[in-house]
């Protein structure tokens, strides 16, 4: 079995799995209305058949005998309604311990069918086959995609931006982050953050102007159409101590929507944030965006030739060179 077999055999299992957890909790909740509603209703029975209300619609009140009939089947009523409730409550209980056990057996299923997706090979595959049936519609089995797809933390901006802009996993998330740290030696409370590597520029940015398209363009011209770079975005910490916001694989040659305003659809270097980082996989080129003294850090030889082949025109100012001031 190929890989595009396999994961489209996931993704419909993933699909079928999530139709059965939604329908079994809406058949739940189905059954403990109508549960409530027979008790309430079986309850009610002896008051209401005494009731003279219910006696006039059935009964002549000017016929004696008719009504001592009817007074005399009222006990026997009364002692059947009484009969009947606890094996009411019963059926109900059964019913609704049935549609619970269905929940519970299907969020399992979903969830563990979830969490080997999650460490699998064609998670990205899978994500991909789930994202396209969102965009164009074609939802095939059950229309929850977007919600299977909010549990893989893809949102609407994934979504959209997908698949230029790829989510990385909390474990790859953390590993990432501790490598950059590790390599550069980040730390938000200095300045400059990172120990700038030899050879890198570092230049004073007044605007944002032709910024994006610049460096897409140089990313565009250095790297091969199957590979990535990483795209990291750093505004506050966890409680783990790692940065709260999502990182991403992006992909420069794939074509993405840009924003409203222009901007990149995910991690966008016109949105004020404290830092960002586009790193290659290799760790050997990148920018590093300081939005604290408004600088840019471009490394990495590859990237500095590329750039300077087509330099933004903010790139006015150079503040350091190799990490030393000029």
């Amino acid at each position: 079995m190929s890989k595009t077999e396999s994961a489209d055999r996931r993704t419909k299992r993933l699909i079928l799995l999530k139709e059965w957890q939604d329908r079994s909790i809406r058949v739940t909740q189905v059954i403990f209305v109508v549960s409530i509603l027979i008790v309430f209703a079986i309850a009610a029975v002896p008051g209401f058949i005494s009731g003279s209300t219910f006696r006039a619609f059935l009964v002549d009140e000017n016929d004696p005998a008719e009504l001592r009939e009817w007074s005399s089947q009222i006990p026997q009523w009364e002692k059947q309604a009484r009969e009947l409730s606890p094996k009411a409550l019963l059926l109900a209980a059964t019913l609704n311990l049935a549609g619970l056990l269905s929940f519970i057996t299907a969020s399992l299923a979903y969830g563990s069918e979830k969490r080997k997706t999650m460490n699998s090979l064609e998670r990205t595959m899978i994500i991909d086959s789930l994202v396209r049936r969102a965009q164009s519609g074609d939802y095939g089995y059950h229309k929850g995609v977007e919600t299977i797809l909010r549990d893989f933390n893809i949102n609407q901006w994934d979504m959209e931006a997908w698949p230029a802009w790829q989510p990385l996993v909390e474990q790859e998330h953390k590993e990432i982050w501790g490598k950059f740290r590790e390599r550069f030696e980040f730390n938000f409370d200095n300045t400059p953050a990172i120990k700038e590597p030899i050879p890198s520029v570092t230049y004073k940015i007044k605007s944002h102007k032709n910024l994006q398209e610049c460096l897409l363009s140089c990313l565009r011209r250095l790297i091969p159409e199957s590979d990535w770079v990483y795209a990291l975005d750093y505004q506050y910490l966890d409680e783990d101590g790692y940065p709260e916001d999502v990182s991403y694989k992006f992909y420069p040659h794939i074509p993405f929507k840009l924003g409203p305003s222009g901007e990149w659809p995910i991690i966008t270097i016109l949105r004020q944030s404290v830092y960002y980082v586009f790193l290659h996989n290799s760790f050997d080129f990148g920018v590093f965006l300081n939005e604290k003294e408004n600088t840019m850090c471009i490394f990495g030889e590859k990237l500095l030739l590329e750039v300077d082949k087509e330099k933004p025109i903010l790139f006015d100012t150079v503040l350091r060179t190799n990490g030393s001031k000029v």
